[in-house]
């Protein structure tokens, strides 16, 4: 993921995941020679609050020396239709521009054993395939890469508050409107009662599925020309 003097570009929303990537890869740099910049989408979706977690970036940024980028969405927009699917998209798009503008090699993004757990789940209750259970890829042939994909949320708060690092909380993450906050604080309870290791087990899964992908993709392309 993180090659010596690359230029990477921090996906940083202000929450616990994206701050302690940012901490994590600002502490990692000099021994790295990794040169970071740090990445802001205001969705602004919550307001005041979202208006807030911008302000933090920017301080936390700046509290490391580090130069900060932020775009600002149209909240109204991103309602029309699927509100992640369209979230999610705009992302992609001002991760592309940045990395072209900026000179960007890969881009960081803060998701957790806990984010894939959830999205493996959530694939397999929609009925996907086997490719689709390879969920949140490590890498991406885009440019973007999950350092913490191995670590649970857990996990990075425990370690955010050992090191008395400070940390946004979205609000949007308690709402049973969106699909994987009801994964998150209903059915993984419930799988949890019965397998305490569940998210753990649900990430392997994951990760033999990639690892499926990665070495029969280029033998059924190399059959099928």
């Amino acid at each position: 993921m993180l090659r010596f003097g690359r230029r990477i570009g921090v996906a940083v929303s202000g929450g616990a995941d994206s701050v302690c990537l940012l901490h994590v890869l600002a502490l990692l740099a000099p021994e790295l020679g990794l040169e970071l910049r740090v990445l802001h989408v205001n969705h602004g979706l919550r307001g005041e609050e979202s208006d807030g977690d911008a302000r933090f970036v920017e301080k936390l940024a700046g509290s490391l020396g580090l130069a900060a980028f932020e775009a600002s969405l149209d909240p109204a927009r991103l309602r029309k239709g699927n509100l992640e699917q369209n979230a999610r998209r705009e992302r992609l798009r001002l991760f592309a521009q940045w990395r072209a503008e900026l000179g960007l090699d890969v881009i960081a993004l803060g998701h957790t054993r806990t984010d894939q757990a959830e999205t493996v789940l959530l694939r397999l209750v929609r009925g996907s395939g086997p490719a689709g259970l390879v969920g949140i890829q490590p890498v991406t042939d885009d440019g973007r890469i999950r350092p913490l994909i191995d670590v649970s949320a857990q996990e990075v708060r425990r370690w955010l508050t050992a090191h008395g690092f400070e940390w946004r909380e979205d609000s949007s993450n308690r709402s049973g409107e969106l699909a994987r906050n009801r994964v998150r604080l209903k059915i993984m309870p419930v799988l949890a009662a019965e397998n305490p290791q569940v998210e753990p087990a649900l990430a392997r899964l994951a990760e033999l599925a990639w690892e499926d992908e990665r070495y029969w993709a280029p033998l059924v392309e190399a059959s099928l020309e």
